[in-house]
């Protein structure tokens, strides 16, 4: 029933779900957590302890009630769990709600890497201003700030130059640089204001 909405790949148990991770990107997983060979529970905790794939939301389908199963069917990692007889609605909604969640948790990501990315690459630069990076990311200065401040709570020039002082931090530690010889190598002029902001 969900293939009109989804795209949906199949597997029987625990162990041939593992497979098709293997094999193929997920964006959700939706587990019964009575199965052969490896129950939901296993295969959860088997996806939640390792970097792998543990970003991926996984949802428990189940007829056992109570609170001791629930607190297990949490406590192996899952996001949601759904008791049968499944209210097909209330699924939908609530596999709908994760994956728009998940898909907004990689956008934001891969905004952060880019804007980093290019932190990176210009940070000794004097000159790289907003008007550049916003251009440089395809976007407006107003949604350039409008993204920075949702993901670090900062404007984009308080994180550019708090970029810019953990990176500092990096290099006195990293490649035992003296005061003096950081503030041109991460595009400030001044050493004073460096002292002073550090």
């Amino acid at each position: 029933r969900l293939s009109p909405f989804f795209d949906v790949l199949m597997a029987s148990n625990g162990r041939e779900a593992l497979g098709v991770l293997e094999m193929k990107d997920v964006d959700l997983i939706l587990c019964d957590w009575m199965m052969p060979l490896m129950n939901g529970v296993e295969l959860c905790r088997e996806v939640k302890k390792g970097e792998k794939w543990s970003h991926i939301p996984f949802v428990l389908m189940t007829v056992r009630s109570g609170i001791e199963n629930r607190l297990e069917g949490s406590a192996s990692g899952a996001e949601a769990y759904v008791e049968k007889p499944l209210n097909f609605k209330l699924l939908l909604a609530t596999l709908s709600n994760l994956l728009g969640e998940h898909v907004k948790n990689k956008a934001d990501n891969d905004f952060m890497e880019r804007l980093t990315e290019i932190l990176k690459r210009e940070i000794a630069s004097r000159n790289v201003g907003i008007e550049d990076i916003a251009q440089e990311m395809m976007m407006s200065r107003r949604k350039l700030f409008s993204l920075v401040k949702a993901n670090t709570g900062k404007s984009v020039v308080e994180f550019i130059r708090s970029y810019k002082m953990r990176y500092a931090a990096r290099l006195m530690v990293e490649e035992n640089l003296s005061i003096k010889e950081i503030p041109q190598r991460i595009g400030i002029e001044s050493a004073s204001y460096f002292t002073k902001a550090f």
